[in-house]
């Protein structure tokens, strides 16, 4: 079945094996990832103010695939129910860029919460997030990043 025929029925999950919905790659944002699940980087949570967050590609639109469009809406009524998804961010000059988290980008800018839940690859260097806390333990960073 044809993922433009029922897009409610693609998970969230699997929104990475369609291709049209493959947002463009970060070469910074990877290397972090990658020296986070190392553990050579210190990853923190913390509530950032969404004014600070920037997403690395700003034409990259989700919501023109249906399947996207279907996750974003998922992922509002999700927050509606009060279960938030966390946006991965690195604090890049005086904002925190976001590169792979755009369901969860768009259904924020929508929703405009003042406060989003985030993993920070590397120190929160940039002023304004809200109970910061870590670094994690590297075992918990793998678990987040799936790889156990």
């Amino acid at each position: 079945m044809s993922p433009f025929q029922e897009p409610r029925e693609v998970p969230i999950s699997e929104i990475d094996v369609l291709p049209a919905l493959d947002p463009p790659r970060d070469e910074v944002f990877s290397r972090l990832l990658e020296r986070a699940a190392r553990g050579e980087l210190d990853v923190f949570h913390g509530a950032v103010p969404l004014s600070l967050i920037t997403p690395f590609s700003r034409v990259y639109d989700p919501s023109s695939h249906p399947a996207g469009e279907a996750a974003i809406q998922t992922v509002m009524d999700d927050w509606r129910r009060g279960s938030y998804q966390h946006m991965w961010v690195y604090p890049a000059n005086d904002r925190y860029v976001m590169s792979d988290d755009y369901i969860v980008w768009m259904a924020a800018v929508r929703g405009q919460p003042e406060l989003v839940p985030c993993w920070i690859l590397g120190q929160p260097t940039v002023p304004g997030v809200v109970g910061v806390q870590g670094p994690l333990e590297p075992g918990r960073v793998r678990q987040l990043l799936g790889l156990h």
